[in-house]
């Protein structure tokens, strides 16, 4: 999550005025102890944002659907919403892409490590050769 973080900062340009972190209920407490960690990052970049936490249905897609989309359409109103989807599950993913293709996000982040060993190095030391950085939006077939 870190990692894909410092991508959306450093390769993308982003720069949150709100960081909301969504995950399901089983992996709030892990998560939440990563939160301080995107502060840093984020203050590294200039970006002063408390990071944000909300929890999603796991076992209804039906209902996690519906809340990311709410989630979206709240957001809209403030700005530019980028969804990244690198930590997430695949059912969170899966979800949060459609919820995205519904409500109009068209920047959706994904951080693609070629050797899974690499999620344990900081990301200004994974090797350029070990990742690619993409955005899903703009993917073309």
């Amino acid at each position: 999550m870190i990692n894909a973080f410092w991508v959306a900062l450093q390769e993308f340009g982003i720069r949150p005025d709100r960081i909301l972190v969504l995950a399901h209920a089983r992996h709030k407490p892990t998560v939440s102890r990563v939160l301080p960690s995107l502060k840093i990052v984020a203050k590294g970049f200039g970006v002063n944002v408390e990071p944000e936490l909300q929890v999603v249905p796991e076992e209804d897609l039906e209902q996690a659907l519906a809340k990311i989309a709410q989630v979206f359409k709240d957001a809209r109103g403030q700005g530019e919403v980028v969804l990244d989807i690198t930590p997430a599950r695949k059912n969170l993913a899966s979800v949060a892409m459609r919820a995205a293709q519904t409500e109009g996000v068209s920047k959706i982040l994904y951080l693609h490590l070629k050797r899974m060993e690499a999620g344990d190095m900081p990301y200004p030391l994974i090797a350029m050769t070990l990742h690619q950085s993409c955005d899903l939006g703009t993917l073309r077939p």
